[in-house]
């Protein structure tokens, strides 16, 4: 889901890499050696500013928060962190902050683990500071989180010794070039403003994890991250299938990619060519390039009819989030222009493949963005976050019917729910604050904001 960059954040970024060059070019011809290409302040580590993108490790001990540095009151290319937060404590754990390029978003586990799917090795992102995307390594009990190689980590224990990236020039860490000044868990100029990324799930031969990361741009692009590294001449040209891809998620049946656009009415899936896969590059191809993405492709997708807006037409949709059900039958879809939440059926036909036909949509007014579904004893239940209203709204997912509505006191953005525990994390973006709200049915303060993190 896309972080609400200010109005001509891209314009000052790419006019400030013009300044760059020009004050490396400075350095050269004078020789100096006292020019700082990345000056500027680095963020705080110890608390949150205008956080967009939230994910709680599998076993439910931490959560990991990205600030986006919004305003740009500090340095692009290390303005943006993330943030780890012990849930048992709610305390941020400030000596195991990461600085990374600003306006970041999208944060999601890749598939490799360490012999048990509640302990991922890694998790990755996007930022739109320097269009890039970044894969971090978490250690085994999800408590540090390592960029490349900065940092000893011991794969075969998951014991882990991670530094700290919030440094005034990145040259001075291990491993990363002074030519390049960039972190080694970052790879840059991809395609304009990512603003989302989606996983895909890998075989059990697979040598590589797979990020597909969407633009503003209209683009999308797999990326083949082979233990945490990928080289820039690996990377393909992004396809443009969906005009200003603002969503994304995967069906969890199919493995289709999902992608929802900012100006349109239609989400679009979108399936990959893997290598080792029956019609791939090579289907008998193993070792390091297995399982390694070379094309991607639509397989249709749900248009949600729209009603006219009396000026010029049929309105455009403005996709804000996508979630399907557990069982993956249903997606629902949020929108902008008309603020609503649509439904689908996306479950799947006689030939395996997933029906995607729109049932219904509801009007929810207020800009709705993120949401969590929750499902239990066979209803199905919609946290929405409204924007504009600084509340959570809880719908019925059947009918629309509003069961609930939660005051969160500031503007709610992204949404996740704890694995372990019945409470929601939302990020209360202007408040550099992260809201928790208990969704327990048997307790006293159900719906009920009953702690904020800061």
């Amino acid at each position: 889901m896309i972080s609400p960059l200010p109005a001509g954040a891209t314009a000052r970024r790419r006019a400030s890499r013009l300044l760059r060059s020009a004050f490396a070019l400075a350095a050269v011809v004078l020789a100096a050696g006292a020019c700082n290409l990345y000056d500027g302040d680095l963020p705080p580590q110890d608390e949150l500013n205008y956080p967009t993108s939230l994910i709680v490790h599998p076993d439910g001990r931490y959560l990991y928060v990205i600030s986006s540095n919004f305003e740009g009151i500090y340095r692009d290319d290390l303005g943006g962190t993330l943030s780890i937060i012990d849930l048992e404590t709610r305390e941020l754990l400030s000596d195991r902050t990461l600085c990374l390029p600003s306006y970041g978003d999208s944060l999601v586990f890749g598939p490799s683990n360490y012999g048990d799917p509640s302990s991922p090795v890694r998790l990755f992102g996007v930022t739109r500071a320097d269009d890039g995307a970044f894969s971090l390594t978490l250690s085994q009990d999800g408590s540090v989180a390592q960029c490349g190689n900065i940092g000893t980590l011991d794969t075969g224990s998951g014991a882990f010794e991670g530094v700290s990236t919030c440094v005034n020039d990145v040259a001075d860490l291990e491993g990363v070039s002074r030519r390049e000044r960039r972190l080694p868990c970052v790879i840059d100029e991809l395609l304009g403003d990512p603003a989302t990324s989606a996983m895909l799930p890998a075989g059990d031969d697979d040598a590589h994890e797979v990020q597909v990361v969407g633009g503003l741009s209209g683009g999308i692009l797999p990326l083949n991250w082979r233990n945490g590294q990928i080289d820039d001449d690996e990377v393909p040209d992004p396809r443009f299938l969906v005009n200003g891809t603002i969503a994304m998620e995967t069906h969890p049946l199919t493995g289709d990619i999902y992608v929802g656009g900012r100006f349109s009415s239609f989400v679009s899936a979108v399936r990959a060519v893997r290598n080792g896969d029956e019609g791939g590059n090579d289907p008998d191809i193993d070792g390091d390039d297995a399982g390694a993405i070379r094309a991607m492709y639509s397989v249709g997708g749900v248009r949600i009819p729209l009603p006219s807006n009396g000026i010029s037409g049929t309105q455009r949709a403005e996709i804000r989030d996508l979630k399907f059900s557990a069982d993956g039958s249903r997606l629902y879809i949020t929108s902008n222009n008309p603020d609503s939440l649509a439904v689908a059926d996306v479950s799947l036909n006689a030939d395996g493949e997933a029906r995607n036909t729109f049932l219904r949509r509801f009007d929810i007014d207020g800009d709705p963005t993120a949401m969590f579904v929750s499902e239990l004893s066979g209803r199905a239940l919609i946290y929405i976050a409204v924007y504009q209203d600084s509340e959570i709204r809880v719908v019925d997912a059947e009918s629309g019917e509003r069961i609930d509505t939660i005051d969160v006191g500031a503007t709610p953005w992204a949404m996740v729910a704890d694995p372990v525990r019945p409470l929601i994390y939302v990020s209360l973006f202007s408040s550099d604050a992260i809201g928790v709200i208990d969704i327990d049915p048997l307790s006293p303060t159900r719906h009920r904001l009953v702690g904020t993190i800061h």
